[in-house]
């Protein structure tokens, strides 16, 4: 049976964090908890703001 081409390879699916809740040998279903996405964004955000604050640069250019 051909893959529709609108499809994700499963494996591509699980190494960004989907799980498999029903297994089937053509088409699992799968699903991503979005809690844990959105508690891991807001985590890296908060690790880039920190970074971005301590890394302050002066401007390119001054005003005269």
């Amino acid at each position: 049976m051909e893959e529709p081409a609108c499809m994700l390879p499963a494996d591509h699916l699980l190494a960004v964090g989907f799980k498999t809740v029903r297994p089937h040998h053509a088409f699992p279903r799968m699903r991503l908890d979005l809690r844990t996405t959105l508690s891991w964004k807001e985590d890296v955000e908060m690790a880039l703001d920190r970074l971005l604050g301590a890394v302050q640069k002066e401007p390119a250019l001054r005003p005269l």
